[in-house]
């Protein structure tokens, strides 16, 4: 009888651990998983402000199985000195057009993602085909 009752109480000791061990590990997991997205983001802030934003959207690998999903749309843009804008001087040419972009950013690692929003300024010279210059 001693022996059946020592049994129990082993057995119900092994199976606490087992679930205090895989518990701990789901938790480590979940930190690992939001330490790397966390990582992750600057260098997507830095991608996101060197890409062509006139492409609207897309999809980037940022290594370690972490994926960038992006999407921009124009909020705003106006040219110096144009119609509605300040004046900053008479005879004072467009020379430059200035867009501000929202960036909507997924961040994802093995299923789980973040969503962030971003502004972003780009400039061109009026009237010019130029690539737009990142701010």
């Amino acid at each position: 009888m001693e022996v059946l009752v020592a049994c129990l109480i082993l057995t119900s000791a092994v199976a606490a651990g087992m679930y205090l061990f895989r518990t701990g590990f789901d938790h480590l997991d979940r930190a690992n998983t939001s330490n790397v997205i966390s990582s992750k983001l600057p260098q997507a802030i830095t991608l996101i402000r060197a890409s062509d934003l006139g492409k609207k959207s897309g999809i980037e690998d940022m290594g370690d199985e972490a994926t960038l999903e992006w999407a921009a749309t124009v909020l705003d843009s106006v040219k110096p000195g144009g119609a509605g804008a300040p004046n900053i001087g008479a005879g004072a040419p467009n020379v430059y057009e200035i867009f501000l972009y929202k960036v909507h950013m997924k961040l994802t690692y093995r299923k789980k993602n973040r969503e962030y929003d971003l502004n972003v300024f780009r400039y061109r010279r009026a009237g010019s085909p130029e690539a737009f210059a990142a701010q």
